[in-house]
């Protein structure tokens, strides 16, 4: 909780530096916006560790470990997605951002295509089909 509450506190000066910078009129405040996303994703990342620690260790035990895999890389996908649209639309660039958006999602149906062709060869099977 220690953690979470820093980086909520890096956030807000991150926000109010970049706003003062604005009404100051004065350059850098982009650069500091996006350094403190960097700083602030990295922190998040740093602040999963244990969960995908114990994720693994989870899955190792009980078998499921490349469907969990799979899973974890998804989450993944669809978080740096969800981030990389975010910015590009808080840039003004609505477009590239559904781009990215549909970039995303075909990421993750590639991700799936394997999984989807085992389960339609097991359904085949029971019923006869091979």
């Amino acid at each position: 909780m220690d953690t979470w509450l820093r980086i909520c506190g890096g956030a807000l000066l991150c926000v109010v530096a970049i706003v003062v910078l604005r009404q100051l009129g004065r350059d850098g405040a982009l650069s500091l916006q996006w350094t403190g996303i960097v700083l602030l994703a990295g922190a998040g990342l740093i602040m999963l560790q244990p969960l995908l620690s114990f994720a693994g260790e989870l899955a190792a035990s009980s078998g499921i470990g490349e469907t969990a895999s799979l899973l974890l890389r998804a989450l993944g996908v669809a978080m740096l997605t969800q981030l990389c649209a975010d910015l590009c639309r808080q840039s003004g660039e609505g477009t590239i951002a559904t781009g990215v958006e549909t970039a995303g999602r075909a990421q993750l149906l590639l991700m799936a295509l394997p999984k989807l062709q085992e389960l339609l060869a097991a359904a085949k099977t029971l019923i006869g089909m091979v």
